[in-house]
């Protein structure tokens, strides 16, 4: 390999400096790197012991960091610029510096008034200072680029003060306009500041009847651009801002149900246990903050509570006949009890509780449980609120009916288990009274019986005898049954 200052990275375009002294400066052959005696490769010589042969070489390669080093870019050094140039497109106040002092400078020269180059190192400043203060993004500066462009209208009007109204007094509307489109105080400050100046023709000596006219058209025109931007601006402010609250709340809502998702597998992973179910609960209080939750299991006779929040007195067992969980447990619909002293049936855990939703949890048309949310005056629940309540059923439905069928699945395969066990147990054993101890002992295991009876047909007879009891009452072997 040659030993090169730079090298080239053909798909970057761009160069990178390999630095000799970075490369193990303390070896001796490592100087020969950083001055090489010919253009060469650098070879080393074997190392006296443990080396390579003697007579034998090998070709030094820098460290794969070496070229990471790369120069800074000289395009970045123009990014600064590139991004002020991006931020004066956009800037309104710049913009309306631009369109005020180019037609006051184009005035001037065109009439070939004797100060038109004052007019025009005036303009070219009064530009250059609003484009200086582009870069301010704080509102309050706001007014005061508007107070400078107003400042330097007033002054061009000053300067071509006469018994008429000049034309660039029209310069007044694009300036009101943007200060009424702003909104701020100060802007509006500036707003009225502006329109004061262009009604003075009307309201002070020494102008023409013309003059007075025209500066009344422009005061209308001014009012009328005032609020009319003033009332876009107003609706696209509202717009952006409920949009923006949407997409606060969708992201909310996501974050919401990606909790619920997590526990829903949680829940099918593990089936409805307690400290599964009290994640819920937690859920459903911090992240979508209802007071109350509460989740009751359907056992095959009544509502079993299996976790809740905040209740001065939960009830343990529900009776479907009672409540309004009972009545959606029977009919398996949900409800919004939007003031539960108006209900009849509804069942007070907490003397706080003045609203409430409850959602069946089923699959198919097979009752699971139900889910339960109640709050205080501090929350109203609201249709929002049971819309989401109705997916979070759903979803906790689905977790809660996969979470059953894993653990009938994991119960048969225990079940197949056993029995494997217990077949082989059985085929490996030969003598009788054994194989009769290991048939009691194993079924009871296999079916989890509290008690286990082998009997026996006696042979040549029509009578059977108890061989084994296992469980019970260990006199009982032996025993005779006769017949009928």
């Amino acid at each position: 390999m040659v030993a090169r200052g730079r090298a080239t990275d053909d798909r970057a375009h761009r160069t990178s400096t390999i630095r000799p002294s970075s490369l193990c400066p303390r070896d001796p052959a490592m100087s020969e790197l950083q001055h090489p005696a010919s253009p060469g490769p650098a070879v080393l010589a074997a190392p006296p012991s443990g080396g390579p042969a003697a007579g034998s070489a090998h070709t030094v390669f820098p460290p794969i960091a070496q070229f990471a080093r790369s120069e800074p870019d000289p395009h970045r050094r123009r990014m600064p610029w590139r991004r002020y140039l991006t931020i004066a497109r956009r800037d309104p106040q710049l913009l309306l510096a631009g369109f005020v002092a180019f037609p006051v400078v184009a005035i001037e020269l065109i009439v070939n008034d004797p100060s038109a180059l004052q007019v025009l190192a005036v303009g070219g400043s009064f530009f250059l200072i609003q484009a200086v203060l582009t870069g301010t993004r704080a509102r309050s500066w706001s007014a005061v680029r508007l107070a400078f462009s107003l400042a330097f209208v007033v002054a061009a009007n000053t300067q071509a003060a006469g018994p008429d109204v000049a034309p660039i007094a029209a310069l007044y509307i694009p300036v009101v306009a943007m200060a009424a489109a702003i909104g701020t105080r100060g802007a509006l400050v500036a707003a009225g500041a502006g329109v004061l100046v262009t009604i003075a023709p009307i309201l002070l000596p020494g102008f023409s009847d013309g003059a007075r006219h025209e500066a009344l058209a422009m005061v209308a025109a001014e009012v009328v651009l005032a609020i009319g931007s003033r009332r876009v601006v107003a609706s696209m402010e509202r717009a952006v801002e409920r949009a923006q609250e949407a997409h606060a709340r969708e992201r909310r809502r996501t974050r919401q149900f990606s909790a619920v998702e997590s526990v829903g597998r949680l829940l099918a992973r593990e089936g409805p246990r307690g400290d599964v179910l009290g994640t819920v609960m937690e859920i459903l209080e911090t992240t979508f903050g209802y007071r109350y939750p509460s989740v009751y299991l359907w056992d095959g006779a009544a509502l079993q509570l299996g976790a809740q929040r905040n209740y001065a007195n939960p009830i343990q067992t529900f009776d479907i006949q009672r409540g309004v969980i009972g009545r959606v447990a029977r009919t398996l619909e949900p409800a919004f009890v939007r003031d539960v002293a108006a209900d009849l049936n509804y069942e007070s855990a907490d003397p706080a509780v003045n609203a409430e939703i409850s959602v069946p949890l089923v699959s198919g048309a097979r009752l699971l449980g139900v889910l339960n949310v109640e709050s205080n005056s501090a929350r109203q629940l609201d249709d929002d609120d049971f819309a989401t309540m109705q997916i979070v059923g759903d979803r906790l439905s689905a977790a809660l009916a996969l979470g059953h069928e894993r653990v009938k699945l994991a119960e048969r395969a225990e079940l197949l288990v056993r029995l494997s066990d217990l077949s082989a147990k059985l085929n490996g054993t030969i003598d009788p009274a054994g194989l009769h101890d290991l048939v009691a002992t194993g079924v009871a295991g296999v079916i989890d019986a509290t008690m286990v009876a082998l009997i026996l047909a006696e042979p040549g007879s029509d009578e059977f005898r108890t061989e084994r009891i296992v469980g019970g009452d260990p006199s009982l072997n032996g025993i005779r049954i006769l017949p009928g």
